[in-house]
C-alpha cells in the first residue's frame, strides 16, 4: 500500500492528496476564500471541500475567520524545517544581509521549485516601507530577474522543456510572454552574467539578479536586489548592483564547493 503523499509504484498519485493540495493552493491563490468560492474554482462538491477544510483546521493547517477560510500557521513549522535543510540557505544568509545593507534594497535568495521561484530568505532595510515579496513567496520564473537568472542556465532541453509547459502568464505590461524573446534574453543573461527585470512582476519595482552555480555548473538558485523604479537609474543600478551580486554569488561558489568537499 502507497504511503499518503508517495507516488504509487505504477506512477499514479493519490487522488484525496491532490484534491487537498488543490484546496489549499486555491486558498492561498485567492487570499482567503468562502467555501461558495472554493466550490465554484474546484471540480468538488461542497460538501466534500468543507470535509477537508475541517479536517485541515483541525490540524492547524487552515483557520476561519467569519465565513472565510486562510493557510493556518502550522505551516510555518514545515516551511521552517525545509529551509534549515537546504545548505544554500545557511551559506548564503549572510552574504544576503550584507547585500541589503549595502544598496539599501531589498535583496533576496531564491531557489527553483519545478516551474517556479520560491523566496528561501530575504533581507529588507529598516528604512524601506514597502516591497512587494516575503520568504516563502513563490513567483514565475519568466517574470523576474531571479527567475530568468537560473533559467538563462539551465541545459537547452529543459529551457525547452519550461517554455513548453508554462503559460507565461502576464503579470504587468512589461512581462516578456514570447518563448522566442525569452530565449534572446536568456542569451544577453549568460553574456553579461546578470538579468534585469524591468517592471515586469510588479509595477514600480525593477530587479537585478544573478544565478548561484556549482563547481560543475548546476543552478543552486540566485540572489536579487530590487527597488522602487522611480528612486534608481535603471543603467547604473544593473552595473553596480549586479557586480555586488557577482562577488557574493562568487564565494557564495567557492563556500558550498568547500562544504560538498567535508561533506564527502
Amino acid at each position: 500500500m502507497s504511503e499518503i503523499g508517495i507516488e504509487a509504484a505504477d506512477g499514479r498519485t493519490i487522488g484525496s492528496v491532490e484534491k487537498m493540495i488543490d484546496i489549499l493552493e486555491a486558498v492561498k491563490h485567492q487570499n482567503g476564500a468562502g467555501l461558495t468560492e472554493l466550490t465554484e474554482m474546484l471540480e468538488m462538491s461542497h460538501s466534500s471541500i468543507h470535509h477537508y477544510l475541517l479536517t485541515l483546521q483541525q490540524r492547524g493547517y487552515i483557520v476561519k475567520r467569519g465565513t472565510t477560510y486562510d493557510i493556518g500557521a502550522r505551516f510555518l513549522a514545515l516551511g521552517g524545517y525545509a529551509r534549515m535543510q537546504q545548505n544554500l540557505y545557511h551559506i548564503a544568509k549572510e552574504k544576503i544581509d550584507e547585500l541589503s545593507a549595502a544598496t539599501g534594497w531589498t535583496s533576496r535568495l531564491v531557489i527553483k521549485n519545478g516551474g517556479t521561484g520560491i523566496t528561501l530568505y530575504q533581507a529588507v532595510p529598516t528604512t524601506l516601507s514597502e516591497f512587494q515579496t516575503y520568504e516563502g513567496f513563490e513567483e514565475d520564473l519568466h517574470a523576474t530577474a531571479a527567475g530568468k537568472a537560473m533559467l538563462a542556465e539551465l541545459p537547452p532541453g529543459d529551457v525547452a522543456d519550461f517554455l513548453e509547459s508554462s503559460d507565461l502568464t502576464e503579470h504587468t505590461d512589461n512581462t516578456i510572454t514570447s518563448p522566442d524573446r525569452l530565449l534572446a534574453e536568456f542569451e544577453s543573461i549568460r553574456e553579461q552574467d546578470y538579468a534585469f527585470d524591468d517592471q515586469e512582476h510588479f509595477d514600480g519595482f525593477v530587479c537585478v539578479a544573478s544565478s548561484i552555480l556549482s563547481s560543475d555548473g548546476a543552478v543552486l538558485g540566485s540572489i536579487s536586489v530590487s527597488a522602487p523604479e522611480e528612486e534608481v537609474d535603471s543603467d547604473r543600478f544593473c552595473s553596480e548592483v549586479s557586480e555586488q551580486i557577482q562577488n557574493a554569488t562568487g564565494v557564495i561558489k567557492i563556500t558550498h564547493t568547500y562544504s560538498d568537499w567535508n561533506s564527502e
